[in-house]
C-alpha cells in the first residue's frame, strides 16, 4: 500500500519523472495514534484493522511514510533492494530491517516517527517519460453506437436486464462484427447466472478479435478446468499485450505455464509480480516451489515452500505443501540428486517389464520401435499422476498385461550409463 502511494505522486519533471511529493491526506492521517511496527507490518486483508475506521487510515498513512523513508531517504535507499529481497524470501519485516540496514525494527520505527520533522526530505527523478495517455489524455467524441452501448451497460449494472438485453440485440444487428457487444452480452449472462450463455458470448467476443484485457481474463477463468492450459495461455498473453502489468492475468498465466510444464516461463512470469495478495500467496509460492523442483533447484524449491507455509490457511493447502515437501526430500536423498538446470526428456509407450535387483530397479519401456530402459529410484522420489484413477500396480519381472505410461526422465548423461535415464514423473 505504501509503495502504491509513493508512486501515486509521480509527475513530469525536468529530465524525467519525479516521485516522492508529500501527500497531504496521508500526512493528516499521521496525526492520530500510530500503530506499532509489528502491527503495521503484519496487517492483511483479514486483519480487524481493515474495519476499524481511524486505524485503517493510520495503516495507510504509516505504510506510505515507511515506504517513503526506506525508498527515498539517503540513509536507507541504498539498501532498500536488499530489504525487498529479504521480504520476498520470507523474512519478517523486522528480520528484513536487520538484514538490509543493520538496524532493529525499533530503531527503524524510531527514525520513522521523526522522519517528517526533518528540514529536508527527498524525492527521486527517473530518466524516463510518462506515456502519452498519462501525460496528456486524449479526448475524443463518443460515437452514437458506443454511447448506446455504454448506456446499455449502465442498464445492466442497474439490474434492468430486459432493457439491456433488448439494446444489446439491437446493437448486435447494427454492428455484428463488434466484439464489444458480444462481451457485454456475456457479462449480462453472468449477472443472470447463465454460465453456458456467458461462456459462449465471451468466446465469440474473443474470436472476433476482442482486445479488452478483462474479457481475456474472464474467459480464461471460465475455461480453466474445461480446456488444457495450452489452450488458455494465449488468452492471457493477449491480455498482457494490451496491459503488461495486469496483476490477475500475470497470476493466472504464471500458474498455467507451470501446469503446462513451461517451468522457466512460469517462474519468470510469477517472479515479475510486484505485490501478491495474502489469499493468493499460497498458490503462487507453491507453483514457484514446484517449478524449481522440476528444474532441479531444490534449495529454491525449499525456500518457496517455507514462504508458502506462512500464508496457508486451508488444510488442503497444508496437505498439498507437505506432499511436495515429501517429494523434494525424497529426491534430495537419491545417490545422484537433481541439480539446478536439470533438463527433462519424455517417452511414451508400454511397460514390458521391471528388473529388480540389489543394485537398483529398472523399467523396460517399448516406445514405438524403440526399447528403452529407465532407472527406477525410490518410488517416493517419483511423481505419479493418473488419468484413470486406480492405483498403479507394478511387479518385478515381465508384465503379463503391458500398460501404457508416459515417463519424464533425467537423461543418463547426468545419471548413469546403460539406461536412458532416471524416472522423475510417471503418468498412467
Amino acid at each position: 500500500e505504501g509503495w502504491a502511494d509513493v508512486y501515486s505522486s509521480r509527475h513530469p519533471a525536468k529530465g524525467g519523472v519525479a516521485v516522492g511529493d508529500l501527500l497531504p491526506d496521508r500526512m493528516k492521517m499521521l496525526e492520530g495514534t500510530w500503530l506499532d511496527f509489528d502491527t503495521l507490518t503484519s496487517v492483511t486483508a483479514q486483519s480487524p484493522i481493515y474495519n476499524e475506521g481511524d486505524r485503517t487510515g493510520m495503516f495507510y498513512g504509516e505504510s506510505w511514510a515507511l515506504t517513503h523513508m526506506l525508498f527515498l531517504s539517503p540513509e536507507y535507499k541504498q539498501n532498500f533492494p536488499q530489504f525487498v529481497t529479504a521480504l520476498h524470501r520470507g523474512s519478517t519485516a523486522a528480520e528484513a530491517c536487520q538484514v538490509a540496514f543493520g538496524k532493529s525494527a525499533a530503531d527503524v520505527f524510531r527514525d520513522l516517527r521523526t522522519y517528517f520533522a526533518r528540514k529536508k526530505l527527498y524525492g527521486a527523478v527517473f530518466q524516463t517519460t510518462l506515456g502519452k495517455a498519462e501525460a496528456e489524455p486524449a479526448i475524443a467524441p463518443l460515437t452514437g453506437f458506443d454511447a448506446r452501448l455504454a448506456l446499455a451497460d449502465l442498464q445492466a449494472a442497474l439490474g434492468r436486464y430486459d432493457v439491456a438485453a433488448r439494446e444489446y440485440d439491437a446493437l448486435g444487428k447494427l454492428g455484428p462484427e463488434r466484439p464489444e457487444v458480444m462481451q457485454s452480452q456475456g457479462y449480462l449472462a453472468l449477472l443472470q447466472k447463465d454460465v453456458p450463455l456467458a461462456l459462449a458470448s465471451l468466446r465469440k467476443a474473443y474470436e472476433a478479435g476482442g482486445q479488452d484485457p478483462r474479457l481475456c481474463v474472464a474467459l480464461a477463468q471460465m475455461e480453466t478446468g474445461k480446456q488444457p492450459p495450452a489452450r488458455i495461455i494465449p488468452l492471457l498473453e493477449r491480455a498482457l499485450k494490451v496491459k503488461p502489468d495486469y496483476m490477475e492475468a500475470l497470476l493466472q498465466l504464471g500458474g498455467l505455464r507451470v501446469a503446462d510444464r513451461q517451468f522457466e516461463a512460469g517462474i519468470n512470469t510469477l517472479m515479475s509480480i510486484q505485490n501478491i495478495a495474502p489469499e493468493r500467496a499460497p498458490g503462487v509460492f507453491y507453483a514457484l516451489a514446484y517449478a524449481y523442483l522440476e528444474t532441479g533447484d531444490l534449495e529454491r524449491a525449499r525456500q518457496n515452500i517455507e514462504t508458502a507455509k506462512k500464508w496457508v490457511r486451508a488444510p488442503e493447502e497444508s496437505q498439498r505443501l507437505q506432499m511436495l515437501t515429501n517429494l523434494l526430500e525424497a529426491r534430495a536423498k537419491l545417490p545422484m540428486p537433481p541439480r539446478p538446470g536439470e533438463k527433462r526428456l519424455a517417452a511414451e509407450g508400454l511397460v514390458q517389464g521391471v528388473e529388480c535387483g540389489a543394485g537398483g530397479n529398472r523399467m523396460r519401456l517399448q516406445a514405438g520401435e524403440r526399447s528403452l530402459v529407465f532407472v527406477v529410484p525410490d518410488p517416493k522420489a517419483i511423481e505419479f499422476t493418473s488419468r484413470s484413477g486406480p492405483t498403479l500396480q507394478i511387479h518385478c519381472g515381465p508384465q503379463q498385461k503391458p500398460f501404457h505410461v508416459r515417463i519424464e526422465y533425467a537423461p543418463s548423461s547426468v545419471m548413469e550409463q546403460g539406461s536412458a535415464g532416471v524416472i522423475r514423473r510417471l503418468d498412467y
